[in-house]
């Protein structure tokens, strides 16, 4: 037999089935009922410099937010500024207080070697100059530099005096008129005079002119006023003329009965006073025989 040539295997082509094709999505109406969605309203909104915006409303909160945050940070700064000024006014006083103690102290030092040296003058230190000239020269020199550095001394503390007055005297105007502006602003009607009023007031009832300058603000110059107010209230009750009193309602007279008669019954109207008197005491003298004999 001959060969038979093999015939290749014929594989049957097999279809790739052809992508489906997507749906096409269909977009979604965002409109409800042909109208459109309403915008946020604008809302008013003043800066803190006074210009006023319109924002969308819901920013506003935000805005507010903001605006507090930076209110309180300006106040706070402000009130840090503030204290960082008293803080170096108390260090300030406090180093002039500690040089004048440091000035008080030595003067006290120099005044005390002046004392011991206090008979050591021109003859003295001729005299002990033709003993020993270099001794007598240098106890001389010695006295000297005293004199100059006490006399340094008394200026640094008059100064020191001086320019603590000057300040007192500048807090104590800056108050006064600081204390003038707020009782313009809140006392009703006020007037200059009634200052014056007010510190004659206190320095009558004992507060020493010291105490009014060292305390003198807002708060002691209400105080005085009501003070004041209440005084003078008094005084016009007391000087007042007293309500006259009416006079008490008359007492409701009593009425007294009288003792019924006693009974002339059985008595003729013929009988005299005398034998009334009588036959009544005859009559009084049995009822009580007759009350004795009853009870024994």
């Amino acid at each position: 037999m001959a060969d038979e040539e093999l015939a290749p295997e014929v594989v049957p082509a097999v279809e790739t089935p052809s992508e489906t094709p997507e749906p096409e999505t269909e977009e979604l109406d965002t409109e409800l009922d042909g109208e459109q969605q309403a915008e946020p309203e604008d809302e008013e909104f003043e800066a803190e410099d006074g210009t006023k915006y319109r924002v969308p409303k819901p920013l506003v909160p935000y805005l507010m937010r903001n605006k507090d945050y930076t209110q309180k940070t300006q106040a706070t700064a402000a009130d840090r500024k503030a204290l960082e000024a008293q803080q170096a006014l108390i260090e300030e006083r406090s180093k002039a207080t500690d040089e004048e103690l440091d000035a008080r102290a030595d003067l006290r030092t120099v005044n005390k070697e002046l004392q011991r040296l206090e008979s050591y003058d021109f003859a003295a230190w001729q005299q002990h100059r033709q003993t020993d000239p270099m001794g007598a020269d240098e106890v001389w020199n010695y006295l000297q530099h005293l004199k100059g550095q006490k006399a340094e001394l008394d200026g640094k503390l008059s100064n020191a005096e001086k320019s603590r007055t000057d300040k007192a005297q500048q807090e104590l105007a800056k108050r006064v008129q600081d204390t003038a502006g707020w009782a313009q602003t809140n006392i009703p009607n006020w007037k200059p005079e009634l200052t014056n009023d007010l510190v004659k007031f206190a320095l009558d009832n004992g507060v020493p002119e010291s105490t009014l300058q060292a305390n003198w603000s807002p708060a002691l110059y209400k105080l005085l006023h009501r003070a004041h107010l209440g005084e003078q209230l008094i005084k016009k009750q007391q000087s007042a003329p007293k309500p006259k009193t009416a006079d008490p309602p008359p007492e409701p007279l009593k009425v007294v009965k009288a003792r019924s008669a006693p009974s002339t019954k059985g008595l003729s109207d013929d009988l005299s006073a005398d034998e009334w008197l009588k036959v009544r005491n005859a009559q009084l003298r049995d009822q009580n025989r007759d009350q004795r004999g009853r009870y024994k």
